[in-house]
């Protein structure tokens, strides 16, 4: 067994245990599993630099039986929400697996609370799976931290004495680089602000000596840190600096999913889109809040608006868009001291 190690110091010793598995012929003809959810997953330690997730779920399915697969129709969602299926294509023989990124086109998928994603295989090669026991994973999931939309925020990295093994990028929801940081100096602090829109955003930082900025073992590299901050200078996080060689965080910005109490509402969700006679509106978060909604014309004049007081944790209603000509609107929605603005097309 060859486990990669080119040096250690002092008493390296290892304790290694082993499993061998054998087995026969597959029990199943047609049967494909899903064996693991990546994301969004906060129990196994081998995927918790990977989440809270704010971004795509991914999961790994497996075909456990004798015939080849090559679709598989897979519903996921949160509990309590709205199921999204995806219909997957490849090949796959017997015991070989995939990993799949689970497309979500709208943020509203987070819109529950519940904290528990599944995903179910519905069919495999378009007919019945013969096993029905793998089809169904749940896992239980943090909610990501989510900032305020309306203020800005900054990424500050002080680099330790070996500036040059560090790097790190600022992605969107989309994985698209916002910007990326290399070729830094040693032992200087690099700070830059954004203001980022409503979504899903994910900051990695790499270690070329995989060692992280910081490490009991080797105290020649000195110390070094990465945090994001608000508008005021206040920590929202700060990177463990004994991370190895890469470290991810993802968080939300506006409204998705989180534990923490913030002052403005954690999503908004606006459907059906496009619209013929009603426009449904949930606006989480909003308990006891005054909320306003103004729906704009191509002109931005307005052409309508209502105010409520919100009685429960999950305000909703709807708009009567049967009159108007059809077109792209602007709506409005406005809670406390946070506002965002949803385009809504009129059949």
């Amino acid at each position: 067994i060859d486990y990669g190690l080119q040096t250690a110091w002092g008493a390296s010793n290892y304790i290694v245990n082993n499993q061998l598995v054998t087995y026969g012929e597959a029990n199943f003809n047609l049967d494909a599993g899903i064996v693991e959810v990546l994301k969004p997953n906060s129990v196994y330690a081998s995927n918790i630099r990977f989440n809270p997730a704010c971004t795509y779920p991914e999961i790994v399915i497996q075909n456990t039986g004798k015939d080849p697969v090559y679709h598989v129709n897979i519903e996921y969602y949160e509990e309590g929400g709205t199921p999204i299926t995806y219909y997957w294509t490849g090949w796959l023989e017997f015991t070989e697996k995939d990993t799949i990124v689970l497309p979500v086109d709208d943020l509203t998928f987070w819109l529950p609370t519940s904290n528990v994603f599944v995903a179910k295989i519905i069919d495999v090669n378009g007919q019945q799976d013969e096993n029905s026991y793998n089809d169904t994973y749940r896992t239980v999931f943090d909610g990501v931290d989510v900032y305020d939309q309306s203020q800005p925020i900054t990424i500050e990295c002080k680099t330790n004495n070996y500036g040059y093994q560090t790097s790190y990028v600022l992605y969107d929801g989309n994985g698209d680089t916002i910007q990326a940081w290399s070729g830094l100096e040693n032992n200087t602090v690099y700070s830059e602000s954004f203001n980022l829109e409503q979504g899903c955003y994910q900051l990695l930082i790499n270690d070329s000596g995989d060692d992280g900025l910081e490490w009991w073992a080797n105290p020649n590299q000195g110390s070094g840190y990465l945090k994001i901050k608000d508008a005021d200078g206040n920590v929202l996080y700060n990177f463990e600096p004994d991370f190895g060689a890469f470290e991810i965080y993802e968080f939300g910005m506006g409204a998705i999913t989180s534990d923490k109490e913030l002052s403005q509402p954690t999503l908004t969700a606006v459907y059906p889109n496009p619209a013929t006679d009603q426009v449904t509106v949930i606006v989480k978060g909003s308990d006891n809040d005054k909320v306003t909604l103004r729906l704009l014309n191509a002109m931005n004049s307005i052409i309508l608006e209502k105010s409520f007081t919100a009685s429960h944790d999950n305000f909703r209603t709807e708009l009567d868009v049967s009159n108007l000509p059809s077109g792209v609107y602007l709506l409005q929605i406005k809670t406390g001291s946070f506002t965002t603005v949803k385009k809504i097309v009129k059949k």
